[in-house]
């Protein structure tokens, strides 16, 4: 049985909730069969609209036969699979490392690239303390070059 048909027997006032059967993103038919995020899919589960709360909410059937509610959110979209998936005992670990692994390499490109605009603009500096008192020094060529050639 589905958990919308159990819903009934259990939960008062649930009769005025809506389940959601297609949608624009394919999200009812994606929470039962899977899909290529990961969520393995639960044929049982039920994606409602509680008119209550304004919320979607995801239900589905535990081992006693009883309704309940796995994740919701205020929007039809892909955040109700990521929180299933996040909440699934035998996925969440790993999904939770993909993404913290994701993001340690954007902070770590963000830094790089950060590190490269400020040797930019540190040669800039140089470059034009050089140029307007350099001739302090003895002439307004560079004292030291990065490379051979310029020796």
């Amino acid at each position: 049985m589905r958990a919308h048909e159990l819903m009934q027997n259990h939960i008062p006032g649930s009769d005025a909730w809506a389940e959601v059967n297609s949608d624009v993103y394919d999200i009812a038919r994606r929470i039962r069969e899977g899909d290529e995020s990961g969520w393995r899919g639960d044929p049982n589960a039920s994606l409602m609209f509680n008119p209550l709360t304004q919320q979607f909410e995801v239900w589905m059937v535990d081992g006693l036969n009883q309704p309940y509610i796995a994740g919701s959110s205020s929007r039809c979209d892909h955040s109700l699979i990521v929180k299933l998936i996040e909440g699934d005992w035998q996925k969440g670990r790993r999904l939770l490392d993909d993404i913290q692994k994701k993001n340690r390499t954007a902070q770590a490109a963000k830094e790089q690239a950060q590190h490269d605009q400020h040797q930019e603009l540190a040669d800039k500096l140089h470059w034009a303390l050089i140029k307007d008192i350099g001739h302090l020094e003895g002439g307004t060529k560079r004292m030291y070059s990065m490379n051979e050639k310029g020796k």
